[in-house]
């Protein structure tokens, strides 16, 4: 599996797989290329690779507000393609995951994040990413 920009039915997406994980996809403003230690991470077959419904939640939204377009395909069968080619396991939202968001401190405003860190936590998965705000949590982090 490369590990570099993918093209999915013309849509160009960096897959920010969250460690043992949970995944964030941040379609148009992505890196061109996943750190050695997250391509690793990535690569190696005897990780669970997780999508939260959070990304599927954010991708819903921004499309919505115009902030993502699709051209050759809406979400949902954008979504099932991703999970089918890198095999996802779909990490639905649950009461735990969303009562762990109160004992974050208030660093990060971004509901859609904060929520990912809450799950990896419960999840006890690493998170790889490269933003900032996030590794100033207490959350397991790859990049």
């Amino acid at each position: 599996m490369a590990c570099e920009a993918r093209t999915l039915d013309g849509e160009e997406v960096i897959i920010a797989k969250n460690g043992n994980p949970i995944v964030k996809l941040v379609p148009l403003r992505v890196p061109k290329k996943l750190s050695q230690p997250a391509a690793r991470i990535i690569e190696n077959e005897q990780n669970e690779l997780l999508l939260s419904s959070v990304v599927v939640w954010e991708i819903v939204i921004k499309r919505k507000i115009g902030k993502i377009v699709f051209q050759k395909n809406n979400p949902e069968i954008f979504i099932h393609r991703v999970i089918e080619e890198y095999g996802f396991i779909p990490l639905p939202i649950t009461s735990t995951h969303a009562l762990e968001m109160e004992n974050l401190p208030g660093i990060h405003r971004d509901p859609f994040d904060r929520m990912l860190i809450s799950q990896a936590r419960v999840e006890k998965a690493t998170l790889i990413t490269s933003d900032r705000i996030i590794l100033s949590y207490d959350v397991k982090t790859v990049w």
